[in-house]
């Protein structure tokens, strides 16, 4: 079970997000879980509009997604070398952090052709994976230690190389 580091997360920028990440949950729990205390919180949110209580629940579901995520960033500087991006078993391991709450896991044999270009529309740029199926999943570069130029080539050079079965 040979493992292939891509890419590292950069420390300061990943804790960087971390931090502002669990500081956006902070204000969102303090905002959302304020209320008078001569009545519960479900009485008080109900009392206020009819849309808040169902608003508060999904932005709490939000914030626990989020809070996923930046734990498992935080995991992965902590304990396991920053990878970002690794090859395990045949497969890329990676998270989108606009968009993924967990790491993904993508066979190298559905991966096409990989790029470095913008993610979106008015979005930073990223290592984009074509997959022979049409679909594309991104990596920010941003959030790197390696240039995306190293981490592009690093990927290639394994998608080049006969995958372990």
């Amino acid at each position: 079970m040979a493992t292939t580091t891509i890419a590292h997360f950069s420390k300061l920028r990943a804790l960087a997000f971390v931090i502002g990440g669990l500081l956006l949950v902070a204000i969102v729990l303090a905002v959302t879980l304020r209320h008078p205390a001569e009545i519960s919180l479900i009485d008080y949110l109900a009392a206020k509009d009819v849309y808040v209580l169902p608003m508060v629940v999904i932005g709490w579901l939000a914030v626990s997604l989020l809070t996923v995520r930046l734990l498992l960033i935080l995991r992965q500087i902590l304990f396991e070398q920053a990878r970002a991006i690794w090859i395990e078993n045949g497969r890329v391991h990676y998270m989108n952090t606009r968009l993924d709450t967990v790491f993904r896991k993508l066979p190298l044999d559905r991966i096409e052709s990989v790029k470095i270009e913008p993610m979106g529309r008015m979005r930073p740029l990223g290592i984009v994976m074509k997959l022979k199926a049409g679909d594309r999943r991104a990596v920010p570069i941003w959030i790197l230690a390696e240039s995306g130029d190293v981490v592009l080539d690093r990927l290639n050079r394994n998608l080049q190389a006969p995958s372990p079965r």
